[in-house]
C-alpha cells in the first residue's frame, strides 16, 4: 500500500517528478503510473488495485488533467471507493509547495481512514482468493474495520461488506464454541434482535422522511425523463401551496432545462436537411422533392441527400439523375458523379465519392481532380479547401490533402458521418453503433478526445467557433465543449428521432430536421460573447470602475479592458508580467498588482510605468488591495499572509497561520482582511496583520480548502468557495447581524465530480452570489435564503473570474473567452418563476411538442 496516488495528465510529467522527488524527501511514499497507454481493462483494474491500496488520491491540477478522460476516470473510481481527495496545482504553485499540502492531509488521516484502506485491500484480496476464510481478520483490526462499517461517512464495496459480515460471523461463531455455546448464543440471538428491531425503527423514520418529499422526488424524476411533464408537476406543485425552498428548487432545475423556442412541421414531402450549414435567421430545409421551405433556390426534382456550404452559397444534392448542384442561385451539374458528397464550409470545394474514387471540384474555378481513395466503395466525406476526409463502411479514416496524397489513415468500426470546423482545423468522426465521438485534427487524424454520447449518433456539428461540438441522438442533441471534453448541456424536449444540425451564425441557436417533417431549434446562449482568442488565458477579473468598465488579466502578463454595456474590449497594456497566476485592481482602478511566483509587478494604468516587488519564498495564490491602495495582501501558497507597502514593493508584515497555511485573502472596504488556510479555516485580522481571530464556519467543520473569498461592500456578507465547491457543489455564505456576530449557511448546487471552483462574486448589496466552474457551469443563488437561481452553461472554458456589471455578469476563462451573462432577475420569486413554467408549457403546447 501507498500513503498517495497521483492521478495527473501524461503532459505534465515533468512538474509531477519535481512533485515526487519532494514526496520522496518527505517519506511520502506514492504511486504514479509511468507508462503511456491507452485506457484499457488491464489498465483500469491496475489503477484500481493502486487507488484501492493508497490512503490519499491526489489531483495534480492542470488544464490538461480537467481534458483526459483517464484522469476523470480515476477521480470517479476514488470517490467510488471513499478516498480523501487532495487537489494540487502543479502549473500554478511550486513543488515544495504541494508536497507540503500532501504532507498535511496525510497528517490529519485518522484511524478510520486507515482501517477503511485495509478493509478494501484485505476484501479486495479475500474475493480474488476465492473467498477463504483464512484470509478473515479478528480480533483488533477486526474491531477497527468494523467502527468504519458502524461510522457510516466512507463508501464501501460490496466485496468489503461481505468481507465483515462473514468475518463477524465467524468471530461470533468462535466466542460461541469457546464458552461452551448455549449462554454465549443465546445473548447474540438477544443482541441481534436488538439491532433488527432498531434497524426497523430507523427504516420507519426514513420511510416518514421519504414521504415528506415524496412530490418535491416525483418532480426530478419527472424533470429526468420528460423536461414538458417536470414543468407540469413543478407548476403544479407550486400552485397547491408548496412554496418552500424544496418546491423552488425543484421549479429552478425544471427551467434551467433547456427546451425548444422554436419548432414547426414542414408540409409535403419529407425533410432531407438544411439548404444552408448556418442559419442567418429562419432556417431554410430541403424536402424529398427537391423544394425548399423558403421558396429559395432549389432543385426541382426528387432527391435523397443534401451537402452544402456555411452560407448555402454552393448546395449538392443526390438526385435520381446523378449529383446536382445550385451555385450562386442558379442550377449547375457537376462534373463528378457519385452517391456521396460534401461542401466545405467556404464552399469553394465539392468532393464526391464514387466507388473507391474521389473527385474534387472547386466551382469557382471550374478546377476538377481525380484520384483513388484506396479505401473501397461507399463512405462519408468531409472537405476543406486543403484537406479530404473520406470514412469507409470498412472502418478505415483516411485524409488526403485535395491533390490526392494520402497524408493519414486510421481504422476502426465503420464510419458514418463526419464533419469538419469551419476553420478546417478539427473533424468529429461517428462510428456505427457507437455512442463514442472521435475529434480528432483535420490535416493528421491524430486523436484530440473521445466525447460519449448516451446513444448511437445520428447528428453531429460544430458551433462557428468550432469550440462546442452538437451531437444529435434520440430526440435530444448534446453540446459539449471541445476543448476540455465536459459535456455543457442537452437540448431536450424535442419530437422525433434528430437526423441532421445546424447552427445559426452567431453561435447562440441550434438547429435539428427531426422525424420526418419536424425542425426544431433552441437557443442556449443567451449572453454575448465579447473575447474569443483560443491563445489568451484569463487569470483574474477586476470588479467594474464608475463607468462599467473592468479589467481582465492574462497569464502573459496582458491587461485587458471590457465593456460589458458596450459588448466591447480592448488591450489596455502589456506588462513585463509572465506565467501570471493572479491580479488584483486597486477600487481606484489607477493600480494593477500582478501575481508570479515569488514576485508582484505593480502597474500604474496612469502613468504606465511598473516596478517590480520581489517576494522571496512565495508562491502567490491570492492578492488584495488595502482600502487606500497603500498596501497589498499576499497569501502565499502554503505559506503565510504577507502585507506589502505599494509604494516602496517592500514586506512590512507577515502572518503566520497555524494550521497548512495560506490560501486565499481579500480586503473590505472598511479593512478587514480575510484569510482562508489550507486546512479549510477562516482568520480575520487588518492590514498591518495585527492580532488575528479564527472564525469557524458551520461551527468549525472545515469541508474545503478555500480558493475565493468574495466580500459584499458593507462587509457583512462573505462567500467562501474551494476546492470542495466544484467537487461536491457546496458554497459557504456567513452573514454578520447586528452585535457582530455571524452566522453561516452553506449552500448546494449542482455539479459533478472533477469539477473545480475558481471564481465566485458577490453583488455590491451581498444579496446575490454567483460561482464560475471549470466546465464554464456558472451558478447563481440568493445568499439571505439559499435560494437558487439559474444555471448557465453557455460560457465556453473553465471560469477564472466573476464580476457583476451592473444587472448581468461577467465571465473570463481560461480558454480566452470574455462571455456576457444574463444575470437573475427572478432569483427566489417562485411566483414569478412558476408563470415562466406556465408560459414555457403552453408555447410547447402551440409548436405541438405536448398534447394540449
Amino acid at each position: 500500500m501507498k500513503e498517495a496516488f497521483l492521478s495527473y495528465a501524461r503532459v505534465d510529467a515533468e512538474a509531477v517528478g519535481r512533485l515526487t522527488a519532494h514526496l520522496d524527501r518527505l517519506g511520502i511514499s506514492h504511486w504514479v503510473d509511468q507508462r503511456d497507454i491507452p485506457v484499457s481493462v488491464p489498465w483500469l483494474e491496475e489503477v484500481r488495485e493502486a487507488i484501492r491500496g493508497a490512503e490519499l488520491f491526489v489531483v495534480c491540477e492542470s488544464f490538461a488533467w480537467y481534458g483526459s478522460e483517464a484522469c476523470r476516470i480515476e477521480l470517479i473510481t476514488a470517490e467510488e471507493l471513499g478516498k480523501r481527495v487532495v487537489h494540487v496545482d502543479v502549473e500554478d504553485h511550486s513543488p515544495v509547495a504541494s508536497a507540503a499540502t500532501i504532507a498535511d492531509a496525510r497528517s490529519r488521516l485518522d484511524d478510520l481512514d486507515r482501517a477503511h484502506t485495509q478493509l478494501l485491500v484485505r476484501s479486495a484480496a479475500w474475493d480474488r482468493a476465492d473467498r477463504k476464510s483464512d484470509d478473515l481478520p479478528g480480533g483488533a483490526l477486526l474491531r477497527a474495520m468494523r467502527r468504519v462499517l458502524a461510522a457510516q461517512t466512507r463508501p464501501l464495496t460490496p466485496e468489503a461488506r461481505d468481507f465483515l459480515t462473514t468475518a463477524t460471523r465467524r468471530h461470533r461463531r468462535r466466542l460461541a464454541l469457546r464458552a461452551v455455546g448455549l449462554p454465549v448464543l443465546a445473548l447474540a440471538l438477544v443482541t441481534a434482535s436488538v439491532f433488527a428491531g432498531a434497524q426497523r425503527k430507523q427504516e420507519e423514520r426514513f420511510a416518514e422522511a421519504s414521504a415528506a418529499f415524496a412530490d418535491i422526488a416525483a418532480v426530478d424524476r419527472a424533470t429526468e425523463a420528460d423536461p414538458y411533464a417536470g414543468l407540469r408537476a413543478a407548476v403544479d406543485l407550486v400552485g397547491s401551496g408548496n412554496r418552500g425552498f424544496m418546491a423552488l428548487t425543484v421549479l429552478q432545475r425544471a427551467l434551467d432545462v433547456v427546451v425548444p423556442d422554436e419548432s414547426t412541421e414542414v408540409p409535403g414531402a419529407e425533410v432531407v436537411g438544411f439548404r444552408t450549414g448556418r442559419v442567418a435567421s429562419a432556417p431554410e430545409v430541403v424536402t424529398r422533392d427537391g423544394t425548399v421551405s423558403t421558396g429559395g433556390s432549389g432543385w426541382g426534382v426528387a432527391l435523397s441527400a443534401v451537402a452544402t456550404g456555411d452560407d448555402g452559397r454552393v448546395a449538392v444534392a443526390s438526385t435520381e439523375g446523378g449529383p446536382a448542384a445550385v451555385v450562386d442561385g442558379a442550377p449547375v451539374r457537376p462534373p463528378c458523379a457519385g452517391a456521396a458528397y460534401a461542401v466545405s464550409a467556404s464552399g469553394r470545394t465539392v468532393v464526391t465519392l464514387d466507388g473507391g474514387e474521389a473527385c474534387v471540384w472547386e466551382p469557382d474555378s471550374g478546377r476538377v481532380r481525380r484520384w483513388s481513395t484506396g479505401v473501397g466503395p461507399g463512405g462519408a466525406p468531409a472537405v476543406t479547401d486543403r484537406f479530404v476526409v473520406v470514412g469507409s463502411p470498412s472502418g478505415e479514416l483516411a485524409v488526403f490533402t485535395v491533390e490526392g496524397d494520402r497524408v493519414a489513415v486510421e481504422r476502426g468500426p465503420a464510419v458514418t458521418r463526419v464533419t469538419t470546423t469551419s476553420d478546417g482545423s478539427r473533424m468529429a468522426v461517428a462510428r456505427e453503433g457507437s455512442g463514442l465521438v472521435e475529434v480528432r485534427a483535420v490535416g493528421t487524424a491524430a486523436l484530440h478526445r473521445v466525447v460519449p454520447a448516451a446513444a448511437p449518433v445520428r447528428a453531429i456539428g460544430f458551433s462557428p467557433d468550432g469550440r462546442t461540438l452538437a451531437i444529435g441522438f434520440g430526440a435530444s442533441v448534446q453540446l459539449t465543449d471541445v476543448a476540455s471534453g465536459e459535456v455543457k448541456t442537452r437540448l431536450r424536449g424535442g419530437l422525433g428521432e434528430v437526423r441532421a444540425l445546424a447552427w445559426s451564425a452567431d453561435g447562440k441557436r441550434v438547429w435539428a430536421v427531426a422525424g420526418a417533417h419536424r425542425v426544431t431549434g433552441w437557443t442556449w446562449q443567451l449572453g454575448r460573447r465579447v473575447v474569443d482568442d483560443p491563445t489568451t488565458w484569463f487569470v483574474a477579473l477586476s470588479p467594474p470602475d464608475g463607468e462599467g468598465r473592468l479589467i481582465a488579466t492574462t497569464r502573459t502578463g496582458a491587461l485587458v479592458s471590457l465593456d460589458a454595456a458596450r459588448s466591447t474590449a480592448g488591450t489596455l497594456a502589456q506588462t513585463s508580467a509572465n506565467e501570471v497566476v493572479t491580479s488584483s485592481v486597486s477600487a481606484d482602478h489607477d493600480l494593477v498588482a500582478l501575481a508570479a511566483r515569488e514576485v508582484i509587478t505593480f502597474f500604474d494604468l496612469h502613468s504606465r510605468t511598473e516596478r517590480v516587488a520581489p517576494v522571496e519564498g512565495c508562491s502567490p495564490t491570492s492578492t488584495a488591495f488595502g482600502p487606500d491602495a497603500s498596501r497589498l495582501l499576499v497569501a502565499c501558497y502554503g505559506g503565510d499572509l504577507r502585507s506589502l507597502d505599494v509604494g516602496t514593493g517592500r514586506v512590512v508584515a507577515r502572518l503566520g497561520l497555524p494550521s497548512g497555511g495560506a490560501s486565499a485573502v481579500a480586503v473590505s472596504r472598511a479593512g478587514e482582511v480575510y484569510v482562508g488556510d489550507l486546512a479549510g479555516n477562516l482568520h480575520q485580522t487588518d492590514p498591518g496583520l495585527g492580532e488575528s481571530r479564527e472564525m469557524r464556519p458551520l461551527g468549525g467543520i472545515a469541508l474545503s480548502v478555500w480558493r475565493q473569498i468574495s466580500i459584499a461592500d458593507d462587509g457583512d456578507t462573505v462567500l467562501l468557495t474551494g476546492d470542495g465547491t466544484g467537487r461536491i457543489g457546496h458554497a459557504f455564505v456567513g452573514q454578520r447581524d447586528g452585535n457582530g456576530d455571524w452566522g453561516w449557511n452553506a449552500v448546494d448546487f449542482p455539479t459533478r465530480p472533477g469539477l473545480q471552483s475558481r471564481a465566485a462574486v458577490l453583488t455590491p448589496d451581498g444579496e446575490l452570489a454567483a460561482v464560475g466552474l471549470s466546465d464554464g457551469t456558472v451558478h447563481f443563488w440568493l445568499t439571505r435564503d439559499g435560494d437558487p437561481g439559474p444555471s448557465r452553461t453557455e460560457v465556453s472554458g473553465g471560469v477564472r473570474g466573476l464580476a457583476f456589471s451592473g444587472s448581468e455578469v461577467v465571465a473570463v476563462t481560461r480558454e480566452g473567452v470574455a462571455h456576457v451573462l444574463p444575470g437573475c432577475s427572478s432569483c427566489g420569486d417562485i411566483t414569478a418563476l412558476a408563470e415562466q413554467a406556465g408560459k414555457r408549457l403552453g408555447a410547447a403546447e402551440g409548436m405541438g411538442l405536448v398534447p394540449r
